[in-house]
């Protein structure tokens, strides 16, 4: 028999298993090619860190930009032994989804009771289409996964809830190091341990619980002091800080409720049936908290963003898609399956699940035939080997400690090796003031970035040479080197901005 965390596996589980890594592992064949800037940015701190450079995106410039310690250290430890941190990041991010199958597979085991719900559920999960999408995308987000996903297969271990406390407080502190929205599932575990410690076993799993996060992102809150000077990531202080009304942070939920619908609705709608429908469970005294936690994190993580004014697109709700997915096969399972599984009941709800499974996998078919191998998802892999390419052109031809400006500046930075300007401000959070004098469109003609670094290489997007030519009054500083798909690569020649100046400064002194 296989055994899988300690316990058998059925024979459906068995076939579930194989069955649903080998959908994963296809679909991630499929969309191999999602690679896109964050990745060569991650890259880039990598390199810099495995070269005892730091943990910085410039050598010399201690910004807080890495939100995913673990994942970077991860690939810099690879880095520094030789192997090739692309590769690298692409092969864990694929072993990392594949291991959500079994891990999604155990999850429902300790508390699904019907084995085909359990099998069926676990082909569903195989079968999601934003996890296939940013499974080889080089970024940390199937690590994310995994460890959240691990987490609750050892809170759902033993006994009752809660009976596997450090396991499951390091599983997710290291969540919390590979993906910030994760640190609230820490916050959210510590205040149920508190609201269920109400006895000696109670104030136990307390303690025990909250070791793990404590020592392991609390270390690394210690060292941010230290190291940047600040608690704050840079990216999330760059972030609207103006509080949206409740009108507008309805309309942001609304959208990722929408956009989480294009893959989830057949399971949304089980699980509205079931509650509807199901007898409610019996009330428990004991670890109320505990139960409740994975409602609070589904809820809570997308509010959150909302409310912050932070973009939510698919790759941020992937840490709480399969906790979803899990719920509504539970709810399932509890609602017609019969409090005394009796063989009807077994084959009732093994057929509902059946009808919804197939709605799943046919939605998920859809969105990755649409959206993940879609036209507009060529264009950004089209225009990620442009900026590649000009990355290694600049690798060759650049002199050494060069600067480019660019919003998307991932490959520049990682194959012209680089010190770079983000024209976004998020990893230059210093380009605020100038971004807050003057719009998006006229900060690279009026060459808004020079107190950042007079960069001899700038890269826009959105408008052809001539047009930015036109638009600026330094037309003469800007010498284009190459022109394709919305981009345009530039060198700035600073000496003709400085005549322009004096010029400038002559005709107004002039009597």
């Amino acid at each position: 028999m296989i055994a899988l965390f300690g316990g058998p596996l059925s024979r459906i589980e068995r076939v579930a298993l194989v069955l649903g890594l080998g959908i994963s592992a296809t679909l991630i064949w499929f969309a191999r090619d999602a690679v896109v800037d964050d990745t060569f940015v991650w890259l880039t701190v990598a390199r810099h860190l495995a070269q005892g450079a730091g943990l910085v995106l410039n050598p010399g410039e201690r910004v807080y930009t890495t939100v995913n310690p673990l994942w970077v250290t991860l690939l810099a430890d690879g880095m520094a032994v030789g192997l090739d941190g692309l590769t690298l990041a692409r092969a864990l991010g694929g072993l990392a989804t594949l291991l959500t199958v079994p891990l999604f597979l155990q999850l429902l085991r300790r508390t699904v009771r019907t084995p085909a719900l359990r099998a069926i559920g676990t082909l569903a999960w195989a079968s999601q289409a934003w996890m296939a999408r940013w499974a080889m995308s080089g970024l940390e987000t199937p690590l994310a996964v995994a460890l959240v996903l691990g987490g609750f297969v050892a809170l759902t271990e033993g006994a009752d809830w809660g009976e596997r406390p450090v396991r499951t407080g390091a599983l997710w502190a290291l969540a919390a190091l590979t993906r910030p929205g994760a640190v609230l599932l820490v916050g959210l575990w510590g205040t149920a341990l508190l609201i269920d410690a109400q006895n000696r076993p109670g104030l136990r799993r307390l303690v025990f619980g909250m070791l793990p996060p404590i020592a392991i992102y609390g270390s690394w809150l210690l060292f941010s002091r230290l190291y940047f000077g600040t608690f704050w990531p840079a990216v999330l202080g760059t972030a609207p800080q103006v509080n949206p009304t409740f009108g507008e942070w309805w309309h942001r939920v609304s959208v990722d409720v929408i956009r989480v619908a294009a893959t989830e609705s057949a399971l949304l709608v089980a699980g509205v049936l079931a509650l509807a429908f199901g007898r409610a469970p019996a009330k428990r005294r004991d670890r109320v908290a505990l139960r409740l936690l994975p409602v609070a994190w589904v809820v809570l993580l997308p509010s959150l963003f909302a409310a912050r004014g932070l973009p939510l697109n698919a790759r941020h709700l992937l840490l709480v898609l399969p906790i979803v997915q899990w719920l509504v096969w539970w709810a399932v399972d509890r609602t017609w399956s019969g409090e005394r599984h009796e063989a009807h009941a077994w084959m009732r709800a093994s057929f509902i699940g059946v009808i919804v499974a197939l709605f799943v996998v046919g939605q998920n078919v859809a969105v990755f035939r649409n959206e993940v191998l879609s036209g507009a998802r060529q264009q950004e892999r089209a225009e990620s080997r442009q900026l590649v390419a000009w990355g290694r052109w600049l690798g060759a031809h650049a002199r050494p400690g060069s600067t480019v400006a660019a919003t998307e500046f991932g490959p520049l930075a990682y194959y012209g090796r680089m010190r770079v300007i983000d024209l976004n401000g998020l990893f230059t959070p210093s380009l605020a003031p100038a971004r807050r004098g003057m719009t998006e469109r006229e900060l690279v003609p009026r060459l808004g970035f020079e107190r950042e670094g007079r960069a001899e290489y700038v890269v826009d997007r959105g408008r052809g040479a001539r047009e930015l030519l036109a638009a600026s009054p330094h037309a003469g500083a800007f010498e284009p080197l190459d022109e394709s798909r919305g981009l345009v690569l530039y060198r700035v020649h600073w000496d003709a901005v400085a005549a322009d100046t004096a010029a400038a400064r002559d005709t107004t002194t002039m009597p």
